[in-house]
């Protein structure tokens, strides 16, 4: 009898310790987003947005660093902020933004270019052009966004001009050795991002930043001092050796939320940790964040254990598509081709099927 009621007993255990592990895997499984705000809950957070452009610069106030989430092939967030960095209220308050959208090896090109100096476009498309994840940076958005600070620049005075800063390290795509050369670039370039933000922290300058998102991504303690800082995300580790020294900023880019949140009007910034935000899962408003989060064991996370707040801009959507004026540059398709296979993997996957679908959609 003890020895049946003792089997009985190790089998339960096992079907709960099964049950377990299955509920856990079932996060790494895809599922849409929740964005779980009851309607009363759903009113207050609306009431509580802020115009995007005061409470974006009044972070400067506490912060010596802004930074901003892209979210690549979705053109709005990027169009957003270069409308805010050509308004008078930035200049006044911000002189420097760092990036990740380009090369600095042509970070004397750009100081030209946005003094306003006789720059070519051919020069000029070579600062994103070399950059090391070059198919992410084509679509317009990122050119005009250089053009239009070289427009506000002509118009301010020396000491408000904006200057911009390449945070990617310099790279040669021509090199006899690119393959191995570009496999360590991409595995050590937040060395580089981390380097740029850190001179401009201890400049005292104001800067705001603009990466992709995945880069932008606290990690709470105990686990911040329990990875080495090359696993940890650009921002993770500015937070680690710099603690309250930046402000992060999320696109909200799920539809499901957006569409929550439309009759907010204008740009608004949503914050994690004064609102009913603050207790919302991130795998659950983003669901394809869970692998991220799983690499770093904070997959449990909240929006407010990992940034400071979202930013809506509307209604968005992707496109995976390059522009006209790039599928139709046959050296510069080319060109890109070469560089994918010398790449090879992921990098060169992604640029076949976005070319894939470029070519379908060409006039």
């Amino acid at each position: 009898m003890y020895c049946i009621l003792d089997k009985f007993k190790r089998f339960s255990l096992k079907l709960i310790l099964m049950g377990m592990v299955i509920l856990n895997g079932c996060e790494y499984m895809p599922h849409n987003a929740k964005f779980d705000l009851d309607n009363k809950q759903l009113k207050r957070l609306i009431q509580q947005a802020k115009q995007a452009d005061k409470a974006i610069l009044n972070a400067f106030e506490n912060h010596d660093l802004v930074a901003v989430g892209d979210y690549h092939w979705n053109e709005a967030f990027l169009v957003y902020l270069t409308d805010l960095v050509r308004s008078d209220s930035f200049s006044e308050k911000v002189q420097h933004i760092i990036v990740e959208f380009g090369n600095a090896k042509h970070q004397s090109v750009l100081n030209r270019y946005l003094l306003g100096e006789d720059v070519s476009n051919s020069e000029v498309e070579l600062i994103w052009r070399d950059s090391l994840y070059f198919t992410a940076w084509m679509p317009e958005v990122y050119k005009n966004f250089f053009a239009q600070i070289r427009l506000k620049n002509i118009m301010l005075p020396e000491h408000k001009k904006i200057k911009v800063t390449l945070a990617e390290t310099s790279f040669d795509w021509y090199s006899d050795t690119v393959s191995q050369q570009w496999q360590q670039a991409a595995k050590t370039k937040v060395n580089g991002f981390y380097s740029v933000a850190e001179q401009a922290i201890k400049s005292g300058n104001k800067s705001l930043m603009i990466f992709g998102a995945f880069h932008l991504l606290r990690v709470p303690e105990p686990e911040l001092n329990q990875f080495d800082d090359s696993l940890l995300p650009f921002a993770a580790r500015l937070e680690k050796h710099y603690p309250d020294r930046t402000y992060l900023v999320w696109p909200t880019a799920d539809p499901e939320m957006i569409s929550a949140l439309k009759s907010i009007k204008g740009p608004a910034l949503l914050e994690t940790k004064t609102t009913n935000l603050k207790d919302l899962r991130m795998i659950d408003l983003l669901p394809k964040s869970r692998f991220r989060l799983a690499k770093l064991d904070i997959r449990q996370a909240k929006t407010s254990q990992l940034f400071d707040a979202f930013l809506y801009v509307g209604e968005t959507q992707r496109n995976t598509q390059f522009p006209h004026s790039v599928i139709t540059d046959e050296k510069w398709v080319n060109e890109m081709k070469r560089r994918a296979s010398l790449v090879g993997g992921r990098v060169e996957s992604k640029f076949n099927e976005i070319l894939e679908n470029s070519l379908k959609h060409i006039i």
